[in-house]
């Protein structure tokens, strides 16, 4: 007799969401810890007030890129893995919280739209990972996201010799890709009206090559979010399909 176990993405009982509660802690503390730590090292170290901010955010969003996938590949069920991400962009509130209380730089429209930005990452990484069955696949589908993660971190270094060597009209739409799918590049655009600039760095400036060899692209800081949203959406939409299919046909 054929077992059609339960889809990956079903709910737990209610009694092993409680052994969540230590996750969801250390993960918090975690992300406001790796936000806070770079600030305060940078002040520390006689850094303005405004790039030890900058380092803050930075450091927040790299972190919360990268980790929500793994998260996610360790949780029992679907609300498990929502709540182990969620926590990520959550706890990353607080730390914009304490830095826009203490510091020049986050103010109120920079903060919802890098929290709707960090949201998209987790909500993603929750949908895509519970489409996986088994323990191996969700593991490697977290593997996977992370890598894409830290390529779109990194996208504008990757990319530069690759834009370099293409046609005129090409140049223009690779790097135009490159700037899409970077988060640190959608946070330089949210942190221009103080001035900054991330690809106009010193040392980015040389590594990057953007706006020496070929202009800046004009992609919003929004695409990159946009792009996480409806990867959510797609991933959580199959998920619901296929519990409403497998529903039907197999009762359970």
């Amino acid at each position: 007799m054929i077992d059609h176990a339960a889809p990956s993405f079903a709910l737990a009982p209610a009694g092993r969401h409680r052994r969540l509660a230590p996750v969801l802690i250390a993960c918090a503390a975690a992300t406001v810890l790796l936000g806070l730590l770079p600030r305060y090292g940078a002040l520390s170290a006689q850094r303005a007030a405004a790039q030890a901010d900058v380092l803050a955010l930075m450091a927040l969003t790299v972190w919360i890129a990268l980790a929500a996938g793994p998260l996610a590949a360790g949780a029992e069920d679907a609300l498990a893995a929502l709540l182990r991400t969620a926590i990520l962009a959550d706890a990353g509130a607080i730390a914009l919280l304490v830095i826009a209380l203490t510091g020049p730089v986050v103010t109120w429209s920079l903060a919802w739209r890098l929290y709707l930005l960090w949201l998209g990452f987790c909500l993603a990484a929750a949908g895509v990972v519970r489409l996986a069955k088994t323990p191996l696949s969700r593991g490697a589908a977290a593997m996977a996201l992370s890598a894409a993660s830290f390529l779109g971190c990194a996208s504008l270094l990757w990319s530069a010799g690759l834009v370099l060597h293409l046609p005129g009209p090409w140049q223009y739409r690779v790097a135009a890709a490159a700037a899409a799918i970077n988060p640190l590049q959608s946070l330089s655009l949210l942190l221009r009206p103080i001035g900054f600039f991330w690809s106009e760095q010193p040392v980015m400036y040389h590594l990057a090559r953007v706006g020496q060899d070929y202009p800046a692209p004009a992609v919003g800081w929004q695409v990159c979010a946009l792009l996480w949203w409806a990867l959510a959406a797609a991933a959580w939409s199959t998920a619901g399909l296929r519990c409403a299919w497998r529903a039907f046909w197999w009762g359970n």
